[in-house]
């Protein structure tokens, strides 16, 4: 406002809009770890943004599979019923300021193949085995990423005698003291697999006393030869 002695004055105003000023990240999403993970592997997602309005923000962090949502806050164990192996894994970091404005900031990992194992195997009967008994093979096998079948083969002195979970060793070849081993094995759709063996080794049995007998039993000198 201007004013002269005659009292005669003059008012001008000037107004500028101060436009907001998007947030942005000062450190990008991020994963740990970014390799080496498997079912049941724990992730931790971090970033960190700031606006030069409000200064530093808390990022807020979401969970997706192939753009399925799958949860959310900072960490996400990987879950089988969510994942397969092959996936990738995204990390969607989100900043917010006081005008509503948002940034977006992703990482990614992929799940990696866990080879099955097996375990628990074993020959039953466990001991007082011949040549003519049956054997059958039993083992455990897991996998966090689906479920397998085991496949069982057999040898007998080391050469191949057959597959499946029993074997009969009457039509066999096998001779006492023969190692009878049963291979318990497990192999995953990624080609992922673990072999586990057990051997009984066969018993010898003592042959049956003769009988013997005279005929006939009471014989007569010179007659009976």
């Amino acid at each position: 406002t201007a004013s002269d002695a005659t009292g005669a004055s003059d008012t001008q105003s000037l107004s500028r809009i101060v436009l907001n000023s998007a947030p942005i990240f000062d450190s990008p999403a991020v994963i740990t770890p970014s390799t080496g993970v498997f079912t049941n592997t724990s992730l931790s997602c971090s970033a960190s943004g700031i606006d030069p309005n409000d200064g530093v923000l808390q990022p807020t962090y979401a969970w997706s599979v192939g753009g399925v949502d799958v949860g959310t806050g900072q960490s996400y164990t990987v879950d089988a019923n969510e994942t397969n192996v092959g996936d990738s894994i995204v990390c969607t970091a989100t900043i917010l300021d006081s005008d509503n404005e948002t940034a977006v900031s992703t990482a990614s990992v992929v799940v990696e193949n866990t080879d099955p194992v097996v375990s628990n195997i074993s020959i039953s009967p466990s001991m007082g085995n011949y040549n003519d008994s049956v054997v059958s093979c039993s083992a455990s096998v897991t996998d966090p990423d689906e479920s397998l079948v085991l496949v069982y083969n057999w040898t007998i002195a080391n050469m191949p005698s057959g597959s499946g979970s029993s074997l009969d060793l009457a039509v066999s070849s096998a001779l006492p003291s023969d190692a009878v081993t049963c291979y318990a094995t497990a192999i995953d759709s990624s080609g992922g697999s673990h072999t586990l063996s057990v051997t009984t080794t066969l018993g010898n049995r003592d042959p049956s006393s003769p009988v013997v007998t005279i005929s006939p039993s009471t014989p007569i000198e010179g007659v009976d030869t």
